[in-house]
Order: structure tokens, then sequence, then C-alpha cells
């Protein structure tokens, strides 16, 4: 257990982010559990977080170890485009589609996302940034045809499917996201093991980039971060790496191979 003084420390760091980082400090050593909002450093955007939960580790991800900090050909790219489409499968509480704005603002954001808590407050945060005539919320799964699943919420973001009858899991519709990735200069992709239909379906193949976070649950092969980067191939993407974790969880980046330079590719 990290002692308080680490506790501060790692919270004054984390809460640089925020406009309200005194407030973000203390709520955070105090662990209030409620949903508070504050402005983002850069661009003033509204984020929503419960201290106490993992939202505030997935912020520290997003906004202090950038973990979604492009490659320079998707960086490139999305730079040359005024409006670039991008899709958030495993969309949470919004702060992918949170950073995304605070760095293009005319982006144009489809995200999905089956939790009803994480829902909800995406829903609100969507409301508040008043950017709902770019950032649209699907409150489902996202796969690669319509149905309907058993879905373990309450999980913060581990959320999941589960199998028929498991304790807690509740109905939830599935809807076909490849529509949506179908054309899109990037989609994120982070469905605790649902990802692997997606990647599978030749339709992601028309994407111009993809961040995946690739997870041993569902996996059609042995080795997941192995498997994902054979299925990106297979799409017609050159692999980057990301960050790699244990246990088969890692990320890794699918860009269209016209867009990386010969220095960065394989």
């Amino acid at each position: 257990m990290p002692s308080m003084l680490e506790s501060a420390v790692a919270s004054f760091r984390i809460g640089g982010h925020v406009r309200q980082r005194g407030r973000f400090v203390a709520n955070q050593l105090h662990g209030a559990g409620e949903a508070r909002r504050y402005e983002l450093r850069a661009g003033g955007l509204p984020v929503l977080l419960r201290h106490g939960t993992v939202d505030v580790f997935t912020f520290d991800e997003v906004f202090h170890r950038r973990l979604y900090e492009p490659p320079r050909p998707v960086a490139e790219a999305l730079s040359r485009t005024a409006a670039p489409r991008v899709v958030d499968l495993g969309a949470n509480i919004g702060l992918f589609g949170a950073w995304v704005l605070s760095r293009q603002a005319g982006a144009r954001i489809v995200a999905y996302e089956p939790d009803p808590d994480n829902a909800a407050m995406h829903r609100e945060l969507i409301a508040l940034s008043g950017r709902g005539d770019a950032w649209r919320l699907v409150e489902a799964c996202a796969g690669a045809r319509a149905g309907e699943v058993w879905f373990r919420p309450g999980l913060e973001s581990a959320s999941h499917v589960v199998g028929a009858g498991a304790d807690g899991a509740i109905r939830r519709p599935v809807v076909d996201a490849l529509p949506d990735c179908e054309g899109a200069d990037l989609v994120k992709i982070d469905i605790e093991g649902g990802e692997w239909e997606i990647l599978q379906d030749p339709r992601l193949a028309s994407a111009r980039a993809v961040v995946l976070e690739h997870h041993p649950d569902g996996c059609p092969g042995d080795d997941p971060r192995a498997t994902a980067r054979r299925l990106l191939g297979e799409r017609g993407f050159d692999v980057l790496p990301g960050a790699e974790a244990a246990d088969g969880i890692g990320m890794l980046w699918g860009v269209r191979s016209v867009d990386v330079p010969s220095d960065l590719g394989g």
C-alpha cells in the first residue's frame, strides 16, 4: 500500500492535467466515490471522475502516461484532417473522447459503451462538453453483427461479456460497429476480449489507423499479441508497437501501409 505522502505526490502529479488541481488532490486522498467535474488544463474541456475507483487510473493512462499518444504517421495523418472521424469501442466514461477533442477540436467521435453506469457518465460528459453535434454515444456492446449478450456491469473499465446466468449479469444489445469503423481515421478498440470478432472482419480494413488493447479472453490463438499482430496484418495494416503488459494484455497500433515511413514499419 502506498503511504499518504506517496498518494499525495501521485495525486498532485496526475491532478496537474486539470485546472482544479487542489480539489482533485483533496478528493483523491479522501476517496470521494461520486462523480466530480473538472476542466482539462489543455483546452478546458470537462471530465468526470469517480475518485476511489479505476477512473483516476484510466485518467492517468490517457492524460499523464499518454498511452494513446499516436505514432508519427498517425499523428501526421490526423493533423492533416480538419475533422477526423474517430471511433471509440469500449468508451467507458469518455476520457479517450475528451483527450481526442483536447488535441483536435474538430474531431467527430462515435463511442460505444454498454455498461449503464459508465454510459450515464459518458452521456453527461457529452452534454457538459457542448459537443453533442460531433460526439455520439451508442449504449451497446460493439460487435461485428447485431444481437444480444449477457454482460457483467458495475466493474468500471473491466465490465465485460459473460456466460448466460453469470452472477450479476444483465442482457445488453450488441450493435454492428463496422459501418462506423469503415473509412474512419482512427479506431480505438478496448472491449475486454470482444475485439477478436472485429479484428477478423474484413470491413475493418478500410479504417486508416487502429489502436488496440488486446486481451486473452476469446483469443483465437495461443498468443494474444502475436494473434493480434497477425489479424491486423491480414486487414492490411502495418503494426507498430504500443504498451505491453503481462498475461496477454497489451497495446498495438495498426496503420495503413501507405502512411508508414520505412523506418517505422514492421
